[in-house]
């Protein structure tokens, strides 16, 4: 093993180089003027604006930072200034402060300004059945526990912490909308007005025929309205709790298409219309019922195992298609798992609700300026990744594209970013650059 000797040098060496890419998306956002246009209680001109304790927060979140003490690591490099577009960078109490009576009036401009970014550079929305887009609405719990911070209690999965809602659109994953809740909230908290706004926003975005997915926490005569007045399509599984059971059964059993996978199991899959009220029109239910009488080691049970699945629906696709999109909304388990993991954003580092939330919605922000980094990573095959892929995973964004080195160099009035002879990324992250227009 050969020896080293250590030095600093007077060269400017950047590690997360990335941090130019936020910038430059930042850049092209009205957040500036927006946010600088906000009144903050007791600070006339301010010495730091606004925008640049937001810029330099989201470039904490872009390297997976939540916590504002570490801002100090940053504060005093001009590199950290330069490559996030600002000109000054807040000192950690600062920050924290700022964004905390920057509140709820922060987080509508960055709602607004999230929506006219992805707008702006306009990504591709791939779509999961003929024209629909997916817009995948669910709650995800934060694991909070041994803290006393507002908003944490107990809850559906066993633990303290917040129950945060999130709508996903695209098979890539673009978060569209989020929402901080506390832990005991129900799914339906709320879920009328976010349905209502995320449907909004995915008009917004694209123009193909939008999908909306969720799970029986949102069974309800209020959503299925929306969906109707709206006129978007819905796969929505019920909530059995309410119904009896033995009745859909024997219905399942009367118009149900029989399926034997193997000896001693059987599959009823079929579809019927039901009238509810106040809806413009009966709405379609599809069935998945699964018999089994002996089990998968050929254990023989006394009493038959039932397991249901029933689902509102209005997408004209054939019962078996509709069963199969449905089981694919559970790929936004992976995008709250790259949220929660790979941002690091489970733990909120506040004790304040409020501005916790306002955290939540500076990583739906950051979160899309990763995935549409990730995204035009793939168009070409110039990354040292294998190919094949649909989705950069963001914590492979931020490894590679966010924070691979290069020294900072200016002549001649220009700055210039030089990356090493053995840079594997480079290729791939000029070209993202260049792309993020």
């Amino acid at each position: 093993m050969a020896k080293f000797k250590l030095e600093q040098s007077d060269e400017i060496l950047i590690t997360p180089t990335g941090l130019v890419t936020v910038g430059k998306l930042l850049s092209i956002t009205s957040l500036k003027e927006k946010l600088n246009k906000v009144k903050i209680p007791d600070i006339d001109e301010p010495l730091i604006k606004n925008h640049e304790v937001l810029y330099s927060y989201a470039g904490l979140l872009a390297q997976g930072k939540v916590s504002f003490d570490n801002i100090e690591e940053f504060r005093d490099l001009d590199s950290f200034t330069t490559t996030m577009g600002i000109n000054n960078c807040p000192a950690s109490p600062t920050l924290r402060q700022r964004l905390k009576k920057g509140g709820l009036d922060f987080i509508k401009i960055i709602k607004e300004e999230t929506v006219s970014l992805l707008k702006t550079v306009d990504p591709d929305f791939n779509t999961c059945y003929e024209n629909n887009v997916p817009l995948d609405l669910d709650d995800s719990p934060f694991d909070n526990s041994d803290t006393k911070k507002e908003g944490v209690n107990r809850t559906y999965k066993g633990f303290d912490g917040y129950c945060p809602s999130f709508a996903y659109l695209g098979k890539e994953g673009y978060l569209i909308n989020t929402k901080l809740k506390e832990g005991k909230a129900h799914s339906m908290r709320g879920a009328k007005e976010f349905l209502t706004q995320s449907i909004d926003n995915s008009k917004e975005l694209t123009d193909k025929d939008i999908l909306v997915r969720m799970d029986a926490g949102y069974d309800s005569k209020d959503i299925l309205k929306i969906c109707q007045e709206k006129k978007v399509n819905f796969i929505i599984k019920r909530n059995l709790r309410n119904n009896d059971k033995d009745k859909i059964i024997e219905k399942c059993h009367e118009k149900g298409e029989i399926t034997v996978p193997r000896d001693g199991k059987k599959v009823y899959r079929g579809s019927y219309q039901k009238d509810i009220p106040e809806l413009e029109s009966p709405v379609k239910v599809v069935f998945d019922l699964k018999e089994t009488t002996i089990d998968k080691d050929g254990q023989l049970h006394l009493v038959p195992d039932l397991e249901l699945d029933l689902y509102w629906v209005n997408l004209n696709a054939a019962d078996d298609e509709v069963i199969e999109l449905y089981h694919k909304h559970g790929t936004c388990e992976q995008f709250h798992s790259e949220i929660k993991t790979d941002m690091d954003l489970e733990r909120l580092p506040s004790g304040d609700f409020n501005l916790n939330e306002l955290v939540l919605v500076i990583g739906m922000l950051v979160y899309n300026i990763l995935r549409f980094m990730g995204q035009l990573s793939l168009q070409k095959p110039d990354s040292p990744l294998k190919g094949g892929v649909q989705r950069r995973r963001v914590r492979t964004v931020m490894q590679n594209l966010i924070m691979i080195a290069s020294k900072l160099v200016s002549h001649a009035r220009q700055l210039y970013l030089k990356f090493g002879s053995e840079s594997p990324w480079f290729k791939t992250f000029r070209r993202v650059y260049r792309g993020c227009t």
